[in-house]
């Protein structure tokens, strides 16, 4: 609560728009919630806290479908993670300003599988940047 009040008193330094409503993308790194996920991820099964890690992907393309997925496949399986499935992040676009709204990305979670494997981070890291670079 104190993070999300922070944010709320940071106007002071100039990060919002003309409008009143837009933002600089101003935000707080968590860690990951993970009995939020485990009661909203419904589409495939997630293992237990620790077990698994999660990647955000910001797409200009409205759709999002098998081309980005076999794209993601190939780097997180050329590391040696396996993905256990995506999660479309939901977002309140009244809560916005149309001009913001109108060229908003698409906003998606992939879950990696992180069980077993040694080095993790560097394995995550080398995959992101690969897919950075795409």
């Amino acid at each position: 609560d104190k993070s999300l009040e922070m944010l709320r008193r940071l106007d002071h330094r100039g990060g919002v728009g003309a409008d009143g409503i837009t933002g600089d993308g101003a935000g707080i790194m968590t860690e990951i919630p993970f009995a939020f996920f485990k009661q909203h991820v419904t589409d495939f099964d997630i293992p237990g806290e620790g077990e698994y890690a999660v990647g955000l992907f910001f797409s200009k393309e409205r759709i999002l479908g098998s081309e980005h997925e076999v794209v993601f496949k190939k780097y997180f399986e050329g590391e040696g993670l396996s993905i256990l499935g995506y999660r479309n992040v939901p977002v309140n676009k009244d809560a916005i300003a149309k001009h913001v709204a109108d060229t908003m990305p698409v906003i998606q979670q992939v879950f990696i599988d992180i069980r077993d494997i040694e080095d993790v981070e560097k394995h995550l890291f080398l995959a992101r940047k690969q897919l950075e670079f795409y």
